[in-house]
């Protein structure tokens, strides 16, 4: 597949350059599977590099992203390694039910069975690390109102989010290279109309900039609603 193509050549001329690191991108974890994502990594040629970046323009919070960061590193590495189907690979729907982050440990214990079961030693010194976009996950994901909107567009401008983590580059998480602000906060996902036919976002009562422009009203939230919160001066 030519897309394939170019992004293996593209990690590896940028891959020989000295002073960078390369991540690819991962998705989120509300969205693909890691056994999914980690067989596209891989024809990517993600052992090439550092590792990839999760959560851009999401709002997954952290107790999310950062399980789901390890469970990619570790479906890449049976995958790798062992030869495991990337299908095999836990998730975060199965066994684990994705709303209830009560059960995630469930997929955490599954991996370590892959691991017993196939001999190898997981090593997170050894195995890929992940980018995590922190910009806007402070009040983690929106839930919206039960019915209230045909398609609710849950990752696009949603009310009542907050910044998260500051950037930083020591993690303190095994699996984690960095939490990054990589979406500039503030910037508007576009004129959401959730299934309505707009042109006001039926949530917030107006017209959202377009994709990229600046939006006050979303920037000052962030940083009312900031977890951990912004220090006062």
């Amino acid at each position: 597949m030519r897309r394939y193509e170019e992004l293996r050549g593209a990690v590896a001329v940028l891959a020989e350059l000295p002073n960078v690191r390369v991540y690819l991108d991962g998705t989120g974890s509300s969205w693909l599977t890691p056994g999914e994502i980690a067989s596209r990594l891989i024809r990517a040629d993600v052992g090439k590099t550092a590792g990839f970046f999760l959560n851009v323009s999401n709002f997954e919070s952290d107790t999310r992203v950062i399980p789901y960061a390890r469970w990619v590193s570790d479906c890449i590495a049976l995958v790798t390694h062992r030869g495991l189907d990337a299908r095999e690979c836990p998730s975060q729907f199965n066994p684990a039910s994705f709303d209830n982050e009560a059960t995630w440990a469930t997929t955490d214990a599954a991996y370590d069975q892959l691991f017993e079961k196939t001999g190898l030693k997981r090593n997170p010194d050894q195995q890929l690390h992940a980018v995590i976009d922190t910009s806007r996950n402070g009040k983690g994901s929106w839930k919206p109102p039960t019915a209230q909107y045909r398609d609710a567009e849950i990752w696009c401008n949603p009310p009542g989010r907050g910044l998260g983590r500051r950037p930083r580059l020591e993690s303190g998480e095994p699996y984690v290279d960095a939490f990054l602000w990589i979406k500039v906060p503030g910037e508007s996902d576009g004129e959401c109309l959730r299934g309505t036919g707009g042109p006001a976002d039926p949530e917030r009562g107006v017209k959202a900039p377009p994709a990229g422009h600046w939006f006050p009203a979303q920037a000052r939230e962030l940083i009312q609603l900031a977890n951990p919160p912004l220090a006062s001066e």
